[in-house]
């Protein structure tokens, strides 16, 4: 079968992010497969190992349904019936770039199919039928791509919040009960303080 080289990987390995403060334990990658060919849910069945979420859908608007940002999955892409592979590729992307695609295409047209996709963000091209040994290898590498995307996500969102989060306002200290209170033009410099800080 003909499997398209991986898109490079601009992220780390999941395994090195997982300890890393502020990333919540990632979810179940969600497989979704976009066809109308029951034969060919049946071959995708076969290579799943049980440890993410199967969907199956017959359009991209109801694809649309399970693919959100903070939600990483891989989109098993039928690439028969779509005249626009590339339109059809791009239109099917997550706004976090946590949507995996993988298209499916006879071995007749998969020569043409990895032409239309050239320069798309196309992860890898498996041909119809599928073999569970190359789909489990493809599925394998796609599912480690979607976390450490939904990985680096989920850092950028924390990194974003800290920085735009406000300053904590400056408190004065309490006084001892046997002291007396300052003068109240003391005061006056608290709020001057926290503007900055």
């Amino acid at each position: 079968p003909l499997a398209a080289t991986p898109a490079p990987a601009h992220a780390q390995p999941i395994s090195a992010l997982a300890g890393q403060p502020g990333v919540a334990h990632p979810p179940r990658v969600e497989i979704i497969a976009l066809t109308g060919d029951d034969a060919l849910l049946e071959q995708i069945g076969q290579a799943l190992d049980g440890e993410s979420t199967f969907r199956h859908v017959e359009s991209v608007a109801a694809a649309h349904e399970f693919i959100r940002p903070a939600r990483p999955c891989v989109l098993l892409l039928d690439a028969r019936g779509f005249a626009d592979l590339n339109a059809t590729v791009a239109g099917v992307q997550s706004p976090d770039g946590t949507c995996i695609v993988v298209v499916l295409a006879p071995p007749d047209e998969s020569a043409n199919v990895a032409r239309s996709l050239k320069g798309s963000a196309t992860f890898a091209i498996l041909s119809i039928p599928v073999e569970p040994g190359p789909t489990i290898a493809v599925l394998d590498g796609a599912r480690e791509e979607a976390l450490a995307r939904f990985t680096l996500a989920a850092q950028r969102v924390v990194a974003s919040v800290a920085t735009h989060a406000p300053a904590a306002p400056a408190v004065a200290p309490p006084l001892p009960a046997e002291r007396e209170a300052p003068e109240p033009a003391s005061l006056a410099v608290v709020p001057a303080i926290a503007r900055t800080l």
